[in-house]
């Protein structure tokens, strides 16, 4: 018996229609490495819908109504993908936090943060909540992403059922092994409700080499986060 995620087939197959239906002028430039980036973008950025056996499929197919909203969905954060992959130019991992070559010398080490996932609740009735927008902070500013594909502040989409994930930019180190905390900010702020303030720490072991992927055993889940409607 196999576990299928059915989005995976659906978000490929929207993002191959996508770029086939572009103009020869956007697509200068832009190879599979890029179709494969808004793929996990949108993958990213929408909950998995997974089934067991071929029923759960064939169920999934005969749900109408469903599957055209749900594509609607998928071509939406297709197009959004696009446009933040067709502005972007690789590197995506943002290890340059040195001025000059001279600091690049003096910390040639890296401090490699966790994957920060959370997810937003609605304190009254206990619903994910869409349409809040998520903010990791250090040092009183936004905190840079390591990849391109992750936003900060991120906007809440129905789509992901209130989840949300940050994963800060490696740091510069002077010294290998060296231990240090970190003290972050999140944020959450939603026109109809109260505005959230979390603190976190992270402590971190300085690192010869930057990671360039996601670990999945690296993360640091936390709490889930309740805010409640003002006036409440």
């Amino acid at each position: 018996m196999k576990i299928h995620n059915i989005l995976e087939e659906i978000v490929r197959t929207s993002v191959d229609e996508y770029f086939d239906s572009l103009d020869e002028g956007k697509k200068d430039g832009c190879s599979e490495q890029c179709r494969l980036d808004v793929t996990c973008y949108v993958l990213n950025n929408m909950l998995p819908k997974y089934v067991v056996s071929t029923r759960g499929i064939i169920h999934h197919e005969l749900d109408y109504s469903k599957k055209i909203q749900l594509k609607a969905d998928v071509l939406s954060l297709v197009k959004k993908g696009y446009s933040i992959v067709s502005n972007r130019k690789r590197p995506y991992i943002n290890t340059n936090t040195c001025k000059t070559e001279e600091d690049e010398e003096k910390f040639p080490y890296f401090y490699n943060f966790p994957n920060i996932i959370g997810k937003v609740i609605n304190g009254t009735t206990f619903e994910p909540v869409s349409d809040a927008e998520v903010t990791l902070i250090i040092d009183d500013a936004p905190v840079f992403m390591a990849s391109y594909l992750m936003e900060n502040p991120i906007k809440l989409s129905k789509h992901t059922g209130g989840m949300f994930t940050f994963w800060p930019s490696p740091q510069r180190a002077d010294k290998l092994d060296k231990e240090k905390s970190f003290m972050y900010k999140i944020t959450v702020n939603h026109p109809d409700f109260n505005e959230y303030i979390k603190l976190i720490e992270i402590t971190a072991t300085s690192e010869e080499n930057f990671l360039d992927s996601i670990q999945f055993q690296n993360r640091k889940t936390l709490e889930d986060i309740f805010i409640f409607p003002k006036g409440v």
